[in-house]
């Protein structure tokens, strides 16, 4: 009986506990042989450029990674059928994202190259006509050359390998006449096999990690995160493992003479990419020196109309900057393209120390430009946020956790007050302001003896707020009302008080970016700061609460809003949709809500069922945004009410001439509090029911 009793117990604890008991808790990892970017070592564990990322984001997280070794195809097949959580180096195609989810951030750019063996006569890609070219099965270059053959109308027989080897072999072992390969490999291993790279190489293309269909968004989100800050930090391991496994790829050549004509080149271009973002930090401050002047010269009796006008002005420079910015980083990022791709081919090629040295200057300078031309690309782009609710403390943590190598050695206090509700906003923006004001933080704290952060969180009067303040070099306070300006900085050769470490540089990007995203949220950010005795940095955000309060439900009531009819809810936001639907459909509105995550569904609702009223997002997932979908419901009704619910930029400036047009729409800007929403469209319900009396 004693025995039965336990039996009975061990069972009813499995049963209770089945993912303790059964949980695996290693991350499963799909690796190939596709030197150096991948590969498995003589104990089974993976090496190359991946894994070195792989393992310092494992280290960072504290995860358990187990490598799962195979053929390329085998690895796509346990990709496939969820037998890996994550497989290495796999480039990003359109095909591939519709079975696959992708990390954002893309680790290198690859290319493939046509081999053949020494002497042979195939120079061009015509020059394969009749010949048998080796290729990896289902690899992404394999696709694309049999594509470009096609298309010339040229005849080959394409030989399918399982691995880069196979194809290197046939094509040494004259089973090809030439073979496929990615350029990294084709670097690594042309030696081994004896072949010799042709002058045909074709389909650039970005690698990243790739992961299981709609699986694992928590690891792809870590990953994405740690490589873009490793991505920005030219002395992290990301800088390193490069250096470490391209340095050395190729046999070392002669010289080519027509490098010195390619540095030339390269230094123009480069001297071009910051006198461009020299005049376009002259713009702005001609500019800002211009309105200053326009509002010294106003009365004081004027004071409120000035403030208007100051606004106005501001909108209109910023509009302005965009639109130099975002051309100048489409052109930059063009060049800087040539660039790199240019610059690593002939640092492989180079022997001579002096040379390899002056090519990596420009390399790693153009990393510099990299970074500048993403923020100026972040501060032209007009992105709506994309809101749900979180915790402000959760995130404080996931960024410190993110930066604790950069935290090291730094006294970091925390003080946060409880009962700070849910922040409704775009966790990526709040990601990003966290990161670029703590980088400032850090960065003016590098030369104190006993350096300290201290960051606070707390709630009042509606407002959720955000400190973050050091006791590091400070600003000048000639400087304090041009920190969030484009292209200000205090760092590198702007540094004339010698306030940071020698090599510490800023873009000038990072405030103006958190800038624009604060104020896409409808809050506010100030400093604080005395030149020498540190900064602090106050944001403050408005709180959406996920229903209405008793108060507001009283009002409401008070002024005897329409009730109880039908309505069309258009918005993809899950946390957005929530708070809509549920105070729609409560006390005291009572209306019929019927909800459409994208374009189609709401036109298909419309079409089958009748409504009084559209609250309709801008932003849509999908081909269909909420533009086509206004305009399909005009095409069957013209009178009913439309409420566009966007802070889309662009949008706010075609809305103004669209009211012109159609009487019977609305705007609300994101975020809005929840009484505005309801007031709104009661509005656009009243408006209609007079109308038809």
């Amino acid at each position: 009986m004693k025995n039965l009793s336990i039996f009975f117990l061990l069972l009813l604890f499995q049963c209770n506990f089945p993912v303790i008991l059964h949980a695996d808790s290693k991350i499963k990892i799909g690796i190939y042989d596709n030197e150096p970017l991948i590969f498995v070592d003589k104990n089974g564990r993976g090496k190359g450029f991946f894994a070195d990322i792989l393992e310092y984001v494992a280290a960072e997280e504290e995860w358990e990674l187990e490598y799962v070794p195979g053929t390329w195809q085998q690895c796509l097949s346990r990709l496939e059928n969820n037998q890996i959580d994550i497989l290495c180096v796999v480039a990003f195609s359109r095909a591939r994202d519709k079975l696959y989810d992708f990390t954002r951030e893309n680790l290198l750019t690859n290319w493939g190259q046509l081999y053949t063996s020494i002497g042979s006569e195939i120079k061009t890609i015509t020059d394969v006509a009749g010949k048998k070219v080796a290729v990896l099965k289902n690899d992404v270059h394999h696709g694309i050359f049999v594509h470009i053959l096609d298309s010339f109308g040229i005849k080959a027989q394409p030989i399918e390998m399982d691995n880069y080897h196979s194809v290197l072999e046939a094509v040494a072992n004259n089973q090809a006449d030439a073979g496929v390969v990615n350029r990294f490999f084709g670097m690594k291993y042309s030696n081994k096999y004896h072949v010799d790279k042709s002058g045909v190489i074709f389909n650039p293309i970005k690698i990243h990690f790739a992961f299981p269909e709609g699986e694992n968004k928590n690891l792809i989100s870590s990953l994405d995160k740690h490589i873009s800050l490793l991505k920005e930090n030219e002395y992290s391991v990301y800088y390193k493992s490069l250096d470490k496994w391209f340095s050395t790829v190729s046999p070392i050549r002669a010289f080519p003479a027509w490098v010195k004509w390619v540095l030339i080149i390269i230094s123009g271009l480069v001297i071009l990419l910051f006198l461009g973002n020299l005049i376009l930090r002259n713009q702005v401050i001609a500019r800002t020196r211009d309105l200053t002047s326009e509002l010294i010269s106003r009365k004081q009796a004027e004071k409120e109309k000035i403030q208007a006008q100051k606004i106005a002005e501001e909108q209109k420079k910023l509009a302005l900057v965009g639109q130099v910015a975002g051309k100048m980083a489409h052109d930059f990022n063009n060049i800087l393209g040539i660039i790199m791709g240019n610059t690593e081919i002939a640092l492989l090629d180079c022997k001579e120390p002096e040379v390899q040295k002056t090519l990596r200057l420009v390399f790693n300078q153009t990393i510099r430009g990299k970074n500048l031309t993403k923020n100026l690309v972040a501060f032209a782009k007009d992105q709506e946020p994309k809101q749900e609710f979180f915790r402000i403390n959760e995130k404080v943590d996931l960024v410190l956790d993110l930066m604790k190598k950069d935290l090291e050695e730094i006294e970091l206090k925390r003080e946060d007050k409880p009962g700070v509700p849910d922040l409704l906003a775009d966790t990526g923006m709040i990601e990003h302001t966290l990161v670029n004001i703590l980088h400032n933080s850090i960065h003016a704290i590098k030369t104190k003896e006993h350096p300290k952060i201290i960051i606070r969180t707390y709630s009042m009067d509606d407002k959720i707020y955000l400190e973050i303040q050091d006791n590091g070099c400070g600003i000048p306070k000639e400087h304090l009302e041009h920190i969030f300006e484009p292209s200000f900085t205090l760092k590198g050769s702007r540094d004339v008080t010698r306030s940071y470490e020698t090599g510490i540089k800023g873009t000038g990007y990072g405030l103006a970016n958190v800038k624009k995203y604060i104020d896409q949220h409808k809050g506010q950010i100030r400093v604080e700061s005395e030149f020498g005795s540190g900064t602090k940095f106050i944001v403050s955000l408005p709180v959406v609460k996920k229903e209405l309060t008793p108060g507001e439900k009283k009002e409401l009531i008070s002024l005897k809003i329409k009730s109880n009819k039908s309505i069309l809810l258009v918005e993809d936001e899950q946390s957005i949709s929530d708070v809509q639907y549920r105070i729609l459909t409560q006390a005291p509105c009572n209306h019929k809500v019927d909800l459409a995550p994208n374009g189609q569904v709401a036109k298909d609702l419309f079409k089958d069922n009748k409504y009084d009223l559209i609250s309709l997002d801008y932003i849509l997932p999908g081909k269909i945004n909420g533009m086509d979908v206004y305009n399909y419901i005009r095409g069957i009704n013209k009178t009913i009410p439309v409420l566009f619910c966007s802070g889309n930029i662009e949008f706010l400036e075609s809305i103004k001439e669209l009211k012109q047009k159609d009487t019977h729409i609305e705007h609300l800007s994101k975020p809005s509090q929840n009484k505005e929403y309801v007031n709104i469209i009661n509005n656009l319900l009243e408006t209609i029911s007079v109308a038809g009396k």
